[in-house]
């Protein structure tokens, strides 16, 4: 799927190593991921998440990179974790 055209599409092209920035966020982060997600490698967010200090991880099967917001399943792991981070 190629919808970034023009100047746009060099940003596809860069990869980004979030990781190495990871170590130094404070806050609370929920990483999703998707054995099935055609963007963004299972195991990139797996390194991410593991570089969190503070990280809870969601791995699903079935869904592609646009498809997570679809399941009410990642829905709900997402209303927990803010309710859960709010206190």
């Amino acid at each position: 799927l190629d919808v970034f055209h023009g100047p746009l599409g060099a940003l596809v092209a860069f990869r980004m190593e979030s990781a190495e920035f990871a170590r130094d966020v404070e806050t609370p982060s929920l990483v999703l991921t998707s054995v099935d997600d055609e963007m963004v490698p299972s195991a990139s967010s797996k390194r991410l998440a593991a570089a969190l200090p503070r990280c809870t991880l969601a791995t699903y099967e079935g869904f592609g990179h646009n498809e997570y917001w679809a399941s009410p399943e990642v829905r709900a792991a997402i209303t927990d974790f803010l309710a859960r981070e709010r206190g």
